[in-house]
């Protein structure tokens, strides 16, 4: 593997804009106003090898060629000072919040500002919403999965109980025969008894 797709792996392996997995390169993630030519001149090599030997510090990411050069061109532009009391944001923001950005501000005589704290509250009110929801389903799982180790548990002893009334049977009807067997012998002493009783009196009387 060489040092550049080492570098394209480790910081993600895809374009950070849009996914992209073909055309990537290695872009400074605050590189605005020259400072990431200004980098790439004080290494004085190529980018790959010094992220490798500087065992691949933060403040980097991949881009493909286009996120790459419209972000080129961003960093370019002349952008207008934000207001007394404002601050100037800028990044990326989920789809969702996107979604409910344009549906929003496709109605008329509506406010840059209400757009944006309308879609905010519909968005975090969407998160809660889901949230919850995930919350419940947890729990739902979690208690199913219980009852169906208790299910299990009542099985299984209901298994055990079975063999015992098994071995039960078993030992009674082995009880029986140890008592027929008992019976048996004590019947055939008592009749070997009485044999030789009457032998012993036939010899007394008749010699």
């Amino acid at each position: 593997m060489t040092a550049r797709e080492e570098c394209l792996r480790h910081y993600g392996g895809c374009c950070a804009w849009c996914g992209n997995t073909t055309g990537l390169e290695l872009d400074h993630i605050d590189g605005g106003q020259g400072q990431g030519n200004a980098h790439r001149q004080a290494i004085k090599g190529k980018l790959q090898y010094w992220l490798k030997r500087q065992g691949f510090p933060a403040g980097f990411e991949v881009l493909c060629r286009s996120c790459h050069q419209q972000k080129s061109a961003d960093e370019r532009e002349e952008l207008m000072p934000s207001r007394n009391g404002a601050r100037e944001i800028r990044g990326n923001i989920d789809e969702a919040l996107a979604a409910q950005i344009d549906a929003i501000a496709s109605k008329p005589g509506t406010s840059k500002s209400e757009v944006l704290e309308q879609a905010l509250t519909a968005y975090v009110s969407g998160n809660g919403q889901q949230a919850g929801m995930a919350g419940v389903l947890k729990r739902l799982h979690e208690q199913t999965t219980a009852l169906e180790a208790l299910e299990r548990t009542v099985k299984a002893i209901g298994v055990q109980i079975a063999t015992m009334d098994e071995r039960q049977k078993t030992m009674a009807h082995q009880q029986i025969d140890i008592l027929g067997t008992m019976r048996a012998l004590w019947d055939d002493h008592q009749a070997t008894q009485k044999t030789l009783r009457q032998r012993w009196w036939w010899k007394l009387f008749c010699g």
